[in-house]
């Protein structure tokens, strides 16, 4: 063979000895070369020695403290934990599936728990009865070997409630979003803008309330009751005497407060009532939880349509009234006169 000016490839084909490469470490390996030391992080160290990932202590707790003080306590673990005075159960009612942080005040910041409806958990009931409605929610993460600190992964306030096939889920808004759900200022409206039975109100629900029993049910939405003064006496309002002379309005927009059966505890707002006698015809705006049977007890409280002409005339609380019915507004303000005339 002539001593001729040839390609590294020709030379590997011909057989002459091939130059030195630069191959990289995938290469080197394949052929057999020796490697070079690498920096490798310990997490992959302990899988290439051990061949299974790092196992952890932590866990998720939950803990949802409702407004009637009853608290409800949950962890990701499969038994019972320990922390903080309370005792978390291993439930799978209620499962964190996402957590969302924002550290700007406008940001919404917010968290879903969802989970199937379980008899030692959250109850239907409960949930459809308004009792977890703004309950106040912390998610944490817990080491249960009690080595490390635990971690707040986010707080909030209960918002809406879904309900699907494979059981609801809780939205849980963070404190950005109750600000921003806050009036800073105060507005002027036609009507008033106190709670009613307020302190800026003035009215003594409480010793206008009538006590109620129920004598039959057409629905969840609809039942008759016998009814009569509470045994504390009406103090600014006199009852029944004077719901046959307003027509049974002042009950209108009023509370029905559930004393016993299935529905105690829960509240539904009431659309109308009619007054026959002692009876009472009530209709909800939303159904109760449960069908009310024959014996249930409950508390009737009057409600308000917050205009001046209206409760806070029968109330006779027209001197606390918060609302500018006279101020014009923005229709009055854009008004142009009519040409056509």
């Amino acid at each position: 063979m002539t001593d001729a000016r040839l390609s590294q490839g020709l030379r590997l084909t011909v057989g002459s000895p091939a130059p030195p490469a630069r191959l990289s470490q995938a290469v080197r390996l394949t052929i057999g070369a020796p490697t070079s030391p690498a920096r490798i992080s310990q997490a992959a160290r302990l899988v290439v020695a051990d061949a299974v990932p790092c196992v952890t202590s932590w866990t998720q707790a939950v803990r949802i403290t409702r407004l009637d003080g009853v608290v409800h306590a949950y962890t990701s673990l499969d038994i019972p934990l320990k922390w903080g005075g309370l005792v978390y159960k291993a439930c799978p009612s209620i499962l964190p599936s996402a957590s969302q942080s924002q550290t700007d005040v406008g940001g919404v910041g917010s968290i879903e728990l969802s989970g199937a409806l379980a008899r030692d958990g959250v109850d239907e009931a409960d949930l459809y009865g308004g009792l977890f409605d703004d309950a106040f929610v912390e998610v944490w993460e817990v080491d249960y070997e009690g080595t490390q600190s635990p971690k707040r992964l986010a707080s909030g306030w209960i918002g809406n409630v879904k309900f699907g096939k494979k059981g609801y889920v809780i939205e849980v808004v963070g404190g950005g979003a109750r600000i921003q759900q806050l009036s800073l200022v105060n507005t002027y409206a036609p009507t008033c803008r106190w709670k009613f039975g307020g302190p800026e109100c003035g009215f003594d629900i409480e010793g206008a309330k009538l006590l109620g029993s129920i004598t039959s049910a057409s629905d969840r939405g609809v039942f008759v009751a016998e009814v009569g003064l509470s045994s504390s006496g009406a103090s600014d309002f006199s009852g029944a005497s004077e719901a046959d002379e307003g027509g049974g309005r002042q009950w209108a927009d009023g509370i029905v407060r559930w004393t016993s059966g299935r529905n105690a505890g829960v509240e539904t707002e009431i659309q109308s009532a009619v007054f026959v006698g002692a009876e009472i015809t009530v209709t909800l705006w939303v159904v109760a939880p449960f069908l009310p049977e024959p014996g249930d007890e409950f508390d009737l409280l009057p409600g308000c349509d917050l205009t001046r002409d209206g409760g806070c005339t029968l109330y006779k609380r027209v001197t606390n009234f918060g609302g500018f019915p006279d101020v014009p507004g923005g229709d009055v303000l854009q008004q142009t006169p009519d040409a056509s005339v």
